[in-house]
């Protein structure tokens, strides 16, 4: 490491005085470059710098003792120093000699030196090797997101399950884990009957070959999930569980139209017997992680004391509402931005060109002109019109046409309940909203896309917006009066007529929600709803005009 040292300061040295030489040497045969006069004080300031660090290097000695004070501010752990212009003859000053010797005479070989260089075989600079390593990396990224990322679905959930097989459930098998003592099966028998329902839906799921099969054997174990929050004692989580699966149902529904009914059965036996194996050692691997990670609790659990707390801080009895718009209202605003940017993608890969979405806009504005004009609730041939816009007589169920008249209203009422209940009750801002979006839903089902306009004719990206505004501007009043961001302001109030009124401003954060989610189903059933159904009439249309 010495010589490693020296040798450095040598070339130091060289290469500084060859820097010199070329830059202000007068070289026999080579034009002199003019350098202008520069002024006093471009050229005084770097001189007296110069000259004030070489004198005041040389009377170090003198001003040590009135620098000791700050050396003697350090720990004493430090080595000792102190400062002098002069040590003596010693290794160090040997050392530096050595390196200007060898600079100088590397600097006065100069011509040899570089002729040597040049006949020397070329060896990659630093930043050439930092290049092929780079693009080595680049490649084999390349490679391998190629043989494992192809578009496969099942190949990419089987790379996941696999890694969450290997490192977790390795750990389970062979990190030494404590496992629990005792294992309660069931709380109450209710239990038991739910899971006797579980568990064969969903083996029956992994069995069905028809699309719509699996669809509702599926939701048979969404539904039985949203039974046992219910019977674990939380209702807020068992309604939201059952309205995000009549959602899905919905949503999978509408998007199965364009699948044919069975899936392609098309893989080896050998393959499915893996597929199976994989899920069933995943459901392991995460049975026995929810099983050991009770007994490694380290710390009280985050729960205790959180009603009370959600009483004093947030004004309300829910606390799970309280969570969502108080207690950690910054994560629900970063979750109701992510649901804005996947109803952005859900729409732009269904809606594809601008035209689309023109469309869509003369649609509404036809409908907005025709329920302007009164129209009477009895056609011309004397029958009953149940909903806002004419259905297609192929496609016409009075049946369904009537529920949907009884039902919409009440499903909207129920969910402006679970809006402005849900700080003390079941419900808030999302399962109110996903109400409302359900019930938009059925007016969907029952008269197609057109009674959806009638119903909802507004832009979903207006609601979302108007939504997140909602929310955003809600954490800035908190701050114009004083308080923190997002922070929620309890007034009780008594109101003539209605009695005693307990109103906690997080409920216009929930409205913010609240509209989002609706914006969001809307943008769901105008992508996956009506534009689907553009797409069938016109291929429809094609196959007639193919077959005339």
């Amino acid at each position: 490491m010495l010589a490693v040292i020296v040798l450095g300061s040598a070339l130091t040295v060289a290469y500084t005085a060859r820097f010199l030489w070329g830059a202000f040497a007068t070289v026999p045969g080579r034009p002199r470059t003019e350098v202008k006069p520069q002024g006093a004080v471009l050229v005084g300031i770097p001189a007296l710098l110069g000259f004030l660090g070489l004198a005041f290097g040389l009377v170090a000695t003198w001003l040590a003792p009135y620098l000791q004070p700050y050396v003697d501010a350090w720990p004493a752990t430090l080595t000792t120093v102190y400062l002098g212009g002069w040590h003596g003859f010693s290794l160090a000053l040997l050392l530096s000699v050595t390196s200007w010797a060898l600079g100088a005479a590397l600097f006065a070989a100069r011509t040899w030196v570089e002729a040597t260089q040049q006949r020397a075989p070329h060896v990659p600079s630093a930043q050439q090797a930092y290049r092929f390593v780079m693009g080595q990396l680049d490649r084999a990224s390349l490679e391998i997101t190629g043989a494992l990322q192809r578009g496969s679905l099942p190949m990419t959930l089987g790379l996941i399950i696999t890694i969450l097989v290997l490192v977790p459930g390795g750990i389970l098998l062979f990190g030494g884990v404590t496992w629990p003592d005792q294992i309660r099966l069931v709380d109450t028998p209710a239990q038991l009957a739910v899971a006797l329902v579980l568990i064969p839906a969903a083996f029956a799921a992994t069995r069905a070959r028809r699309r719509m099969r699996a669809v509702l054997l599926v939701g048979v174990t969404g539904y039985g999930t949203a039974l046992l929050f219910l019977l674990h004692g939380a209702p807020d989580l068992a309604l939201t569980q059952t309205l995000v699966e009549t959602v899905s149902l919905v949503v999978f529904i509408l998007v199965l139209r364009r699948f044919t009914g069975r899936f392609p059965d098309d893989a080896p036996r050998f393959v499915r017997r893996w597929r199976a194996l994989l899920g069933t050692l995943a459901g392991l691997t995460m049975a026995g992680l929810a099983l050991t990670a009770a007994t490694v609790r380290s710390t009280a659990p985050a729960g205790q004391g959180l009603y009370e707390s959600a009483k004093e801080f947030g004004g309300g009895n829910n606390i799970v509402n309280v969570i969502l718009v108080d207690t950690r209202a910054w994560d629900t605003m970063g979750e109701l931005s992510v649901v804005l940017v996947a109803a952005t993608g859900v729409a732009s890969l269904i809606f594809v060109n601008s035209g689309n979405v023109d469309q869509a806009l003369m649609v509404i504005r036809d409908t907005l002109q025709r329920r302007s004009v009164r129209q009477s609730p009895v056609r011309l041939d004397g029958s009953q019109r149940w909903l806002s816009s004419s259905v297609r007589p192929d496609r016409r169920s009075t049946i369904f046409e009537v529920v949907t008249r009884l039902i919409f209203h009440v499903m909207m009422i129920w969910s402006l309940y679970l809006l402005f209940s849900g700080h003390n009750h079941p419900g808030g801002g999302f399962a109110a909203g996903l109400m409302a979006g359900l019930a938009l839903a059925v007016r969907y089902l029952a008269g197609s896309r057109r009674e959806l306009m009638a119903a909802a004719p507004v832009m979903p990206g207006l609601l979302m917006g108007v939504g997140l505004f909602l929310s955003a501007g809600f954490g800035l009043a908190s701050m114009l009066f004083g308080g923190a961001p997002l922070q929620s302001w309890v007034f009780d109030l008594d109101v003539p007529l209605l009695g005693a009124v307990h109103l906690v401003t997080s409920v216009i954060f929930d409205v913010g929600v609240y509209l989002v989610v609706i914006g969001l189903m809307l943008d769901l059933l105008r992508s996956l709803g009506a534009r689907i159904d553009l797409q069938i009439e016109a291929g429809q249309s094609v196959q007639r005009e193919e077959s005339r």
